[in-house]
């Protein structure tokens, strides 16, 4: 019995593939607490830029 070259590479990627997973599900809370801080950051800075903006625009 032949063993074709592709399954120990399909093994690997599936047992890769399921780490991966398992780290994705393990941070997800973290990356999502993340995602929420940045999106919240980037909300204030817009609204920042934004003052300035209309300040710039009132002075001329």
């Amino acid at each position: 019995m032949k063993v074709k070259p592709w399954t120990g590479i399909g093994q690997c990627f599936c047992s890769l593939l399921a780490a991966a997973v398992i780290c994705i599900s393990i941070s997800h809370l973290r990356a999502y607490n993340l995602y929420s801080y940045f999106s919240s950051v980037s909300s204030n800075l817009s609204d920042e830029v934004g003052r300035r903006r209309e300040l710039a625009i009132t002075k001329v």
